[in-house]
């Protein structure tokens, strides 16, 4: 079985593949959203959530800890950063946990929603606001999301060929890191180059007019699952102090 890379999409048939893409959107804009300034009570209950909502859907995050390294580490430093200046663990805590947990539920959004499928309810979406440019526009948005993966693409692929060569970094760190970066540099670039050739071989236009997605009963369990969420979120820390 192929291994499965952070932040691309698998169609898997799940509830969440099924929703709209807009849906989906919407859903982790909220999620975003409540998590601003949102208490350690909001953001463990959003982070258990989303959790559970990866093993019904059995995203391979064992896969993706080399790639989850990184905001790992980005995790880490928001918590320190923090912390020492006032010492308030409970503060740096909600800053970090809020961080990882959109950081999560960016992957479910991304693991299952198709770029194009996004692309054309987007479209279809911003045309009915009578906005200039909108296929243009979400256009864009799939490009960035379809390139998105890219990085993490080569990134493994540049990693695979060090250890091929039985790299280090040991002897000469400054140099192979160096050495890596302009790998990964050249790599990326050529994947953007194949992708670019590919939509200039089939005539693609920006602007072009494509079909939009229905939405579904599931979507309106989504948005109500949300709202609950939301509610729980936002007042069930003033149960707990009552």
């Amino acid at each position: 079985m192929a291994e499965t890379v952070i932040f691309h999409y698998r169609k898997t048939g799940s509830f969440l593949n099924k929703c709209n893409p807009l849906s989906k959107v919407a859903a982790l804009i909220t999620v975003c959203i409540l998590l601003q300034g949102a208490t350690l009570f909001t953001i463990s209950l959003f982070l258990i959530s989303i959790i559970l909502t990866m093993v019904a859907t059995k995203i391979p995050v064992h896969q993706f800890i080399p790639e989850l390294f990184f905001f790992i580490f980005l995790t880490g430093l928001i918590f320190g950063t923090n912390y020492f200046p006032s010492h308030n663990i409970f503060r740096a805590s909600e800053k970090a946990g809020a961080f990882f947990t959109a950081v999560l539920a960016s992957l479910i959004l991304t693991d299952s929603t198709d770029p194009s499928d996004l692309a054309r309810s987007l479209g279809s979406f911003l045309t009915r606001l009578h906005i200039k440019g909108s296929w243009t526009f979400a256009f864009q948005i799939e490009l960035t999301l379809t390139c998105i993966p890219l990085i993490f693409d080569s990134y493994k692929e540049v990693h695979q060929a060090r250890i091929a060569r039985l790299s280090t970094l040991k002897r000469h760190p400054i140099q192979e890191l160096l050495s890596s970066i302009t790998l990964l540099m050249e790599t990326l670039l050529n994947q953007i180059d194949e992708m670019a050739f590919a939509l200039d071989s089939r005539g693609f236009q920006p602007d072009q007019k494509r079909e939009s997605l229905p939405y579904t009963q599931r979507d309106l369990v989504l948005i109500g699952i949300m709202v609950i969420l939301g509610l729980v979120g936002r007042y069930g820390i003033y149960v707990i102090k009552g």
